[in-house]
């Protein structure tokens, strides 16, 4: 006896595919911004603004990992200016942990979240 799944319902299935295009329409935009920009933080800039606008965020940073100080550093901010050049330890916050079980973490607030640092809260 064979068991199938059943079918999703047809505006599930449209539901997604809208928010599959949505996703593609922003990865789309990013790239003509990549293209378009030789300013490397007018560019970052522009690619946290369109991400902010998707997830309907307040504020999103970028940090990249310095391997010889073993620190967070922030490259770029919008909404949060005072973490312009901000470093942080490599096993702080929910970057930390992210990095301590390499994989990505999904914080839905992450001013309930105990792992985050209050520097971040607005």
């Amino acid at each position: 006896m064979f068991l199938f799944k059943p079918n999703k319902p047809e505006v599930e299935k449209k539901e997604e595919d809208s928010k599959i295009n949505i996703d593609f329409e922003i990865i789309t935009k990013m790239n003509q911004e990549f293209a378009l920009s030789l300013d490397l933080n007018d560019t970052l800039k522009t690619a946290l603004q369109v991400i902010i606008t998707r997830i309907n965020a307040q504020a999103a940073n970028i940090f990249l990992i310095n391997e010889k100080k073993k620190k967070f550093e922030c490259i770029a901010s919008l909404h949060q200016d005072y973490l312009d050049e901000y470093e942080l330890d490599l096993t702080d916050g929910v970057m930390g942990r992210a990095v301590e079980q390499k994989k990505c973490i999904r914080v839905g607030n992450v001013k309930k979240d105990v792992r985050e640092i209050a520097e971040f809260y607005f």
